[in-house]
């Protein structure tokens, strides 16, 4: 499994690009299936040494360009919230226009419900279905919460690995949750 932060695969990239252009070429040819968690991708984005830069914003076209590489991605879907205001449902065409398909939840008494659930039922039916080829789970999100008893991101990864699907975690370093590295270390050898 590889797990991915910004900093962290730059470093990689720079020491050993030849490398990191052989293993995408290879990986173009494959097919990956991309879920984005978009409350996790835009706040941990905002998350600078501890605190938030609510000045911060996403240019969604570019994070789907740096997580497909030029893949065949063959599932794009994003799953978010949205308040009253039309201005907070503008991610949702943002991420659209880049061939995304995205729900997005009402948010209520401040918080969001549901949304994890159904970003992780629409990755179960990708990875209950049968392929010719080992194809590749992108997750677009840190989040590794215990998530009240329901349905964790963590626990799709397990569900994935041993059907012998390739996993990439893709997070900022401020809201990449420790359970994937250790996750990372039990499967090294994949």
């Amino acid at each position: 499994m590889r797990v991915y932060s910004a900093k962290l695969k730059l470093e990689v990239v720079a020491k050993r690009p030849e490398a990191f252009l052989a293993e995408l070429k290879h990986h173009r040819e494959k097919g990956i299936h991309v879920f984005v968690d978009n409350s996790n991708v835009f706040y941990g984005a905002q998350s600078v040494d501890g605190y938030r830069d609510v000045t911060l914003r996403i240019n969604y076209a570019r994070v789907a360009s740096v997580v497909e590489m030029q893949r065949n991605a063959k599932t794009r879907f994003v799953g978010g919230s949205h308040g009253a205001s039309e201005r907070s449902k503008q991610w949702k065409r943002c991420w659209e226009s880049s061939g995304y398909k995205c729900v997005s939840l009402p948010v209520s008494e401040c918080k969001e419900h549901g949304v994890d659930e159904v970003i992780q039922n629409e990755a179960r039916k990708c990875i209950n279905k049968t392929y010719r080829t080992r194809q590749t789970l992108v997750l677009v999100t840190g989040d590794g919460n215990a998530n009240e008893g329901k349905a964790t991101f963590p626990e799709l990864v397990l569900e994935a690995l041993p059907k012998d699907w390739n996993v990439e975690i893709w997070a900022w370093k401020s809201s990449l949750n420790k359970v994937y590295m250790n996750i990372a270390e039990k499967y090294k050898s994949r």
